[in-house]
């Protein structure tokens, strides 16, 4: 049986790992002590890793994935309480990286005024093919349908050929493709997006 909850402290350990899974690329982007980061930051209610918006899915009495999202008046508030946040964790070192925190902030994660963003979505690999993602993704979508929002949005690499076609099953489209100049690489995304009304009614 599979239990979605809200996310508690205690988790923090899984949260990081999990962030990790689906985003490899944030030791380079932020630190080499970056689940130490991730797991303080989750403990604080006030920024866009916060617990406050994370869910877990429970298999067994373990957790067994996780999604991060939130709508686009909680990006707004608290969009620069991370950024302080992750300057407390990491120091005067995050400026070496200031003009590609900037561009990702631009890019990945971009919203506009009624979107609802999920930023990261993850299952440990013993779990995966017993339809966490799609009971985490559905949490996700009845949220954002509480908070008004008239689409729900994320962006996967183009070359995570899986998770888009995941994604595309669960009604999402292809609206754009972006790219993200990355050390001595480029990080090419596709922005997906799925359209939300107040019927959404779909079983999970």
């Amino acid at each position: 049986m599979i239990t979605i909850r809200k996310a508690i402290l205690e988790d923090k350990k899984d949260f990081s790992n999990l962030i990790m899974i689906s985003s490899p690329y944030f030791t380079s982007l932020f630190s080499d002590k970056i689940e130490r980061i991730l797991q303080n930051i989750f403990c604080n209610e006030v920024n866009l890793f916060s617990f406050k918006n994370v869910y877990f899915a429970e298999m067994d009495r373990k957790n067994a994935g996780m999604v991060l999202g939130y709508d686009w008046k909680i990006k707004r508030r608290q969009n620069f309480m991370t950024g302080l946040l992750l300057f407390k964790e990491i120091g005067f070192r995050i400026f070496l990286k200031l003009l590609l925190l900037l561009r990702f902030n631009a890019t990945v994660g971009a919203m506009e005024n009624g979107d609802y963003y999920i930023s990261n979505l993850a299952t440990y690999s013993e779990y995966r093919g017993k339809g966490i993602g799609k009971l985490l993704i559905g949490q996700s979508e009845k949220d954002a349908v509480l908070s008004n929002c008239k689409r729900v949005v994320l962006d996967v690499e183009k070359d995570n050929v899986n998770a888009i076609n995941f994604y595309k099953n669960l009604g999402y489209n292809i609206e754009k493709e972006f790219k993200i100049d990355f050390k001595d690489n480029k990080l090419f995304f596709y922005r997906m997006v799925k359209l939300m009304n107040i019927n959404y009614t779909q079983n999970f």
